[in-house]
């Protein structure tokens, strides 16, 4: 998630935006500096939970943000909060289909429902929080991953020979990469 958040930075049109991000935790390594370095500011809002709601809604309002784009679950709750009783627009997102906790869960049933709109990073991500979450449908919209391809070319030209077949993602049970193998072995059948 971190590494499309900074994909993102990189990429925007800064004629047009002048992004910053607010992080609600402490860790920013190894994305924060790097998302520093496209020249966009990282704000940390450190304290209790409730005390990072108010410094971020101070925040937002002394930063003169007319748009408030979260990201991830935990970004969804705290910015919801924090924006209540504003005219400027929430976009919440989500990114993975996992059930957060039943305070979260109630927090993101109420920021979904209060978002001009939604981010979703595949279909089966939007039909989960349109499902658990009761996010409004009409307000979804799904964007895929970034995927900077620079990153996945071959050091060494291949003979051209045979079909190559990759997996791009973490190797842990939620990204399933046994179902890849799986699949791999049909498609070279």
């Amino acid at each position: 998630a971190e590494k499309q958040l900074w994909l993102l930075c990189r990429g925007l049109d800064r004629a047009g935006v002048l992004p910053t991000v607010y992080c609600v935790s402490d860790r920013t390594a190894p994305y924060g500096p790097l998302i520093e370095a496209c020249g966009v500011p990282v704000r940390v809002i450190r304290g209790s939970r409730l005390s990072r709601v108010r410094r971020l809604r101070d925040w937002l309002n002394a930063d003169c943000i007319d748009v408030v784009h979260t990201w991830l679950f935990v970004a969804n709750a705290y910015a919801w909060l924090a924006n209540r009783g504003k005219a400027r627009p929430l976009l919440t997102s989500a990114r993975n289909c996992k059930q957060q906790g039943r305070v979260l869960d109630f927090l993101n049933c109420r920021a979904f429902a209060a978002s001009d709109a939604i981010v979703a990073n595949s279909n089966e991500v939007a039909r989960y929080i349109e499902r658990v979450y009761r996010a409004p449908r009409e307000r979804i919209t799904v964007i895929y991953n970034a995927v900077d391809a620079d990153r996945f070319w071959p050091a060494t030209e291949t003979s051209g020979e045979g079909f190559c077949v990759v997996m791009v993602g973490r190797l842990v049970p939620q990204k399933n990469p046994s179902l890849f193998v799986a699949a791999a072995a049909v498609l070279r059948r």
